[in-house]
């Protein structure tokens, strides 16, 4: 089966606006003992302006082969109005259209000011921008007007750098969970969090826009990607607000608790070790952590201590949720699970 795609068509914008595609069937012709040959659909070869003695690039994807035009792709352009956005809005908005690929990003707003629903107060809405393209690697403003402005790719991304960045957030991820422990008896440790919470969202947000942008897997294992990528931001998140409930307060805690907590991270540890490394020895000391914290919430634990746990129970079941995705990854690419 021939599976066919533009390499600008990116898997965010599928969600948005779904393409339909065309599905069809074409014979093997047989040239000599070892060559096969399938014919490319005309309309899509003219569309594209493939012809005699162009280069394709091909892609093996289990039982399918994915064929992609190896010519540079085209800057992808889209113009919002973020009129009567807040600023959490505006933020999730830009970030949104930069993981799913868009370059060049012109935005309008009828507005100067937006509010700030946490802090119950008015922001300046090119503040907002400004704060949050900081946050994308790779993006500048190149033009600012009173009611507009737009932002544009200045740096090209390097698939190569994916692997190693993925390792750094999970690292990142884990030195957050730790912070928090110490946090609890040492209150100015937890100053640190707000600094490593926007890192990881930064490069988390840049992998996504890689994942979408050029698939570092076959197309069927980059959804998979995507989604523990998003959801390991997603814990980063409940992390530190965490670290939010504790800073400032003057809050004692049981021993049980904070043998609870210190559970929590050997589950984040355990995760961070199945992710590389899958056996099923770490999967069942993971669910025995884990449930161990459910049943110290249903015993005697204050509203304090149940407050951050939940918060940190919700992790662990992202986490739980997440392993069955690691194990269809790891069977997908012929890594059996081990004893």
């Amino acid at each position: 089966m021939l599976i066919l795609y533009k390499e600008s068509d990116s898997f965010i914008k599928h969600i948005i606006k779904p393409k339909m595609r065309e599905f069809m069937r074409r014979k093997v012709i047989q040239i000599a003992n070892s060559t096969q040959l399938v014919a490319l659909p005309r309309k899509w070869a003219l569309s594209h302006g493939v012809k005699k003695g162009d280069e394709l690039e091909l892609e093996e994807d289990d039982n399918k082969v994915i064929v992609s035009i190896g010519k540079e792709r085209s800057l992808e352009k889209i113009e919002i109005d973020i009129t009567g956005l807040d600023r959490s809005s505006i933020m999730s908005t830009i970030r949104s259209l930069y993981k799913a690929g868009y370059d060049i990003i012109k935005i309008n707003f009828k507005e100067s000011l937006t509010q700030y629903l946490r802090k119950q107060h008015m922001k300046k809405v090119i503040s907002v921008i400004h704060n949050e393209v900081n946050r994308l690697i790779g993006f500048e403003i190149v033009e600012q007007k009173e009611s507009s402005c737009t932002i544009k790719m200045v740096s090209s991304i390097d698939p190569v750098e994916y692997d190693s960045i993925i390792k750094r957030i999970f690292l990142m991820v884990v030195d957050s969970m730790d912070t928090f422990i110490k946090g609890i008896k040492d209150k100015a440790v937890l100053e640190t969090i707000k600094e490593k919470h926007y890192t990881i969202t930064k490069f988390t947000t840049y992998c996504l826009r890689m994942l979408n942008m050029k698939g570092n897997y076959a197309l069927s294992k980059t959804h998979s990607a995507f989604h523990v990528l998003s959801n390991i931001n997603t814990i980063a998140s409940i992390i530190r607000y965490c670290c939010d409930t504790v800073r400032g307060k003057n809050l004692s805690f049981s021993k049980e608790f904070l043998e609870d907590v210190k559970k929590a991270f050997d589950c984040l540890k355990i995760f961070h070790d199945m992710y590389y490394d899958f056996s099923k020895k770490k999967l069942s000391e993971f669910n025995k952590l884990r449930s161990e914290i459910i049943i110290f919430m249903e015993g005697e634990a204050s509203s304090e201590e149940i407050l951050i746990l939940f918060r940190l129970e919700q992790a662990l079941e992202i986490l739980y949720e997440l392993t069955e995705v690691v194990i269809s990854f790891k069977e997908k690419n012929g890594e059996n699970p081990k004893h």
